[in-house]
């Protein structure tokens, strides 16, 4: 249950937490134009990484069939934290589009996370083992936006 979680946290803290800080990344790579369409460049890095998870989703569920969940969870578990670490050492938006576009495609595991739920679950815990799961999103919704302001203030 532990490892779904961090799965879960994994997958939100590539898709997320750099949110607040792209645009001025987008700016920093100076490819585009002084006024020109910085928020759009944006809005292709953030939405690359949720179409290719989306895209890639029943190819992890596919490979988690043939091969089994835990070595799905692994690969997704280390090739988020490799480009995670990747995305930050990005020097041109090119760059940063196809490192967040093998984010999402790790991130697509995520349907194999939410299933695994079934596999670990035994009639005694049934009932609670999905509301656990659940809390991990819920709990990042209320707990990490208050720290946005401070990280931008002290970074």
């Amino acid at each position: 249950m532990i490892v779904l979680s961090i799965t879960l946290l994994g997958e939100f803290l590539t898709a997320n937490v750099s949110t607040p800080f792209l645009l001025f990344m987008v700016e920093g790579f100076h490819e585009v134009p002084e006024g020109g369409d910085v928020g759009f460049a944006t809005g292709l890095l953030v939405s690359t990484f949720f179409f290719t998870q989306f895209m890639t989703s029943l190819l992890w569920a596919t490979v988690a069939e043939k091969y089994g969940q835990r070595l799905v969870l692994f690969v997704s578990l280390l090739g988020s934290s490799i480009t995670c670490a990747l995305f930050g050492t990005s020097t041109s938006l090119k760059q940063a589009i196809v490192i967040r576009m093998m984010q999402g495609i790790f991130a697509g595991a995520m349907g194999v996370a939410r299933g695994c739920v079934t596999t670990i679950s035994d009639p005694s815990n049934a009932v609670v083992s999905p509301g656990l799961l659940l809390a991990v999103p819920v709990s990042r919704t209320f707990s990490l936006p208050p720290c946005a302001p401070v990280m931008t203030y002290h970074l």
